[in-house]
């Protein structure tokens, strides 16, 4: 009796546990089309021309306005430096940046930094949703020349591919799907574009591109 008690009380234990080590799964931070916009005071702009989930279906997540009165917005781009340890798993989630200066988009954490409160983060618990499927043009080790419109070397044994998986599996979670590698499969030429930020695009007012 006495050891089928001190059974029962390590299951419940253990579930308790359990419970308190969930992982935290760090949803999208703005609806299915949308991204961040920092020239809308980071909120949610219509971006119809990229996605960052794999996930047919999506729903508006966890908007910037979710923050408590006290508490700051804190973005955090996933480079070299992003420390995912500081991150506060509580109101944390995940998303695109669009810059004015910048071609492309930028994935990023953002979540609420509450400040004075004694409240501890669920640091080491974070969970990266699966990023959408993208292509790298050439092998690893080499970079593309828009000039010579082929590969060449990047004087490094990294890519962007390598990088962003090294930097997320180390520290999360991540299920990130497999890269393609290699140039796209055209019926007739390849025909590759260089956008030049200064002529050829038109940042509107509500913070998207043309």
């Amino acid at each position: 009796m006495f050891g089928f008690s001190l059974l029962l009380l390590g299951l419940v234990a253990g579930q308790s546990l359990q419970e308190d080590l969930q992982v935290k799964k760090i949803a999208k931070c703005c609806g299915r089309g949308e991204i961040i916009s920092i020239k809308e005071n980071f909120t949610c702009v219509e971006e119809k021309s990229t996605e960052l989930h794999t996930s047919s279906k999506e729903v508006d997540w966890v908007h910037f306005n979710d923050c408590a009165v006290s508490g700051n917005i804190s973005i955090v781009e996933l480079d070299r430096s992003t420390d995912l340890e500081q991150i506060d798993g509580l109101s944390a989630c995940v998303d695109l940046l669009h810059e004015e200066n910048t071609i492309g988009f930028v994935p990023l954490v953002a979540y609420c930094r509450e400040e004075g409160d004694g409240r501890e983060s669920a640091t080491g618990s974070l969970e990266i949703p699966k990023f959408a499927k993208f292509g790298v043009c050439c092998p690893r080790g080499r970079k593309y020349d828009a000039n010579l419109r082929d590969c060449i070397s990047s004087g490094s044994g990294e890519d962007s591919a390598d990088f962003l998986f090294d930097l997320l599996r180390q520290k999360s979670n991540i299920g990130l799907t497999n890269f393609v590698r290699g140039p796209p499969k055209c019926k007739h030429a390849i025909v590759d574009y260089v956008i030049d930020i200064e002529t050829d695009l038109e940042v509107l007012h509500n913070g998207s591109i043309q």
